[in-house]
């Protein structure tokens, strides 16, 4: 048999909380005369509270562990959390709700340019879930990024043991600009470009997009596309003393972010101007 938290009320409150369960509250009890005292040994007395009530579990935190916890991606930021609670028995109290914690988790391999991990990584994040629910939805994740999962039972004490953990990993999303942008004037028709990562790759990177057009112009058609591991280009054929507006992005499978928007220009000992987005 299961043993039982211990009672937080004495003998005497167990024996009455017994006796009404059996239907024998409804008995006449014997009634004495003033004359007579009941046949009570002083150590059977008990003092009884002001107001009775059946006794209640207290300062006990639950023994139960929510079960069968899964997880849908909705988006690369977003998780549907779901989650079974079988032994209801061992909450000890009243159901207050759900905890879940999770951890970033370094990741798995090397890349050119890797995700950063997420402001505290090192602490335990939790989320508060209030009520009694089975599943909700998460959305303070990165894209491309490692995670473990775990939950607990909360009830007015306290909360319980940790589930088993889970592992998962977000969804590759669209990169952040190139960062660090430089421009070196090699002749009145030639510049050559220089950038690092994005802070936020998001994913990996499969290649880097340009384009450019004069300043007085509203667009440019052509589209050149750099390879990832390169993160430096020439551009030649421009027009000698003219301004031109540079656009720079990358780009994962979830396709281009958004670019790096900066001004040059081919005139001698000119300053460049850039415009990040």
């Amino acid at each position: 048999m299961e043993e039982q938290p211990p009672s937080p009320y004495p003998p005497c409150f167990r024996m009455l909380t017994a006796w009404y369960a059996h239907g024998q509250a409804s008995a006449s009890p014997k009634r004495y005369t003033s004359s007579e005292k009941p046949p009570l040994k002083s150590s059977h007395r008990c003092q009884f509270p002001h107001f009775w009530q059946p006794p209640t579990l207290k300062n006990v935190v639950p023994e139960a562990t929510p079960e069968n916890v899964g997880m849908e991606i909705i988006n690369t930021t977003t998780i549907n959390l779901s989650w079974s609670l079988l032994n209801v028995e061992k909450i000890w109290g009243h159901l207050k709700g759900f905890k879940a914690y999770y951890t970033w988790l370094k990741p798995k391999g090397e890349h050119t340019c890797p995700q950063p991990p997420p402001h505290r990584h090192q602490e335990q994040q939790g989320h508060l879930i209030e009520g009694n629910v089975s599943q909700i939805l998460l959305g303070v994740f990165m894209p491309w990024t490692r995670y473990q999962i775990e939950m607990t039972v909360l009830n007015g004490k306290g909360e319980g043991p940790s589930s088993e953990a889970m592992e998962f990993t977000m969804p590759e999303g669209v990169p952040s600009p190139p960062e660090i942008i430089n421009m070196e004037l090699l002749s009145n028709m030639t510049v050559h470009l220089q950038w690092t990562c994005p802070k936020y790759p998001n994913g990996r990177i499969l290649k880097y997009g340009l384009k450019y057009h004069l300043a007085n112009e509203t667009d440019g058609d052509l589209i050149i596309d750099i390879p990832e591991s390169q993160h430096s280009y020439a551009i030649n054929g421009l027009l000698p003393n003219a301004d031109y507006i540079f656009y720079l992005w990358a780009a994962t499978k979830a396709g281009p972010g958004e670019p790096y928007v900066f001004e040059g220009s081919t005139v001698p000992e000119s300053v460049m101007l850039s415009f990040p987005k």
